[in-house]
């Protein structure tokens, strides 16, 4: 079983070739996407497929496996890492137009594989260190929104019309990726919206789709800014900021002074 938990952590040798792409010139900076979309499928079509799946106990003994969570924390460090890789080598000015092309392809193919693909499973998991960890992925790929809309939507509302992720019988593929960026996105606000209102908070006020599409991504563009000394828009940061907490300040007013005139869902009789 350790062999076959050791083979998950392959998928990893990405991140060897994107630091690649990142440091290197020329073709190398092509190098992750050349891996990805021609080698690997070259490899599988070569190599007969394994058709035996778990039996019930060793199902049971890799569950109880710590290294198959490990490969998926060290993805986070990875993320960043990489990530700050390609923020500092993407304002070089000696990049061409393809060296810019391939450094971006292989960010987009980190954020798409990892940032998403494993955010996507620890946010399924039930330990909060390990859903954080699933923001903090999500948010490499500027796609916080999917924490809100995937768990508290999507799975609520599969196969049917009302899921956005779902596509619909006989969708053109192109159609579908349209529709499931916009409306999965605009669904997370509802949702958010929706539990704004429970906790009898006003729905125009700080909620989390705000905090996760807005606030953590203008962080990590003023964070990049400061970085390379050119200074950062930290005022919207600490505008927002300074909202959650007078939110957080607010929440023990709302649950005493339930019935107060000033409370938008409430009032005196």
């Amino acid at each position: 079983m350790k062999i076959r938990a050791l083979k998950f952590g392959l998928p990893l040798v990405i991140y060897l070739l994107a630091y690649c792409s990142f440091t290197q010139n020329g073709w190398m900076v092509f190098a992750p996407v050349l891996f990805a979309f021609f080698i690997v499928p070259s490899v599988e079509l070569l190599i007969p497929s394994n058709e035996k799946n778990l039996s019930d106990a060793e199902e049971q003994i890799a569950k109880q496996d710590r290294l198959y969570d490990i490969w998926l924390y060290a993805i986070v460090p990875l993320q960043y890492i990489a990530l700050y890789y390609f923020l500092q080598t993407i304002q070089l000015s000696s990049n061409n137009k393809w060296e810019l092309i391939g450094r971006i392809l292989a960010m987009g193919l980190l954020c798409g594989t990892f940032g998403i693909n494993v955010g996507h499973e620890l946010g399924h998991r039930r330990n909060l260190y390990e859903r954080n960890m699933a923001k903090a992925l999500l948010l490499t790929s500027l796609y916080m929104h999917f924490y809100i809309e995937h768990n508290k939507g999507h799975h609520k509302n599969v196969s049917t019309h009302e899921d956005p992720s779902s596509a619909r019988k006989g969708e053109n593929l192109y159609r579908f990726y349209l529709r499931t960026v916009v409306y999965g996105y605009i669904s997370a606000w509802k949702i958010a919206a929706e539990e704004q209102r429970k906790k009898l908070f006003p729905r125009n006020d700080f909620n989390p789709a705000d905090q996760y599409s807005t606030v953590h991504p203008d962080a990590i563009a003023d964070g990049d800014k400061i970085g390379r000394g050119t200074g950062g828009e930290l005022d919207v940061y600490n505008q927002k900021a300074g909202t959650s907490i007078d939110i957080s300040e607010r929440k023990d007013d709302l649950k005493i002074n339930k019935f107060s005139a000033n409370n938008p869902y409430y009032t005196i009789s």
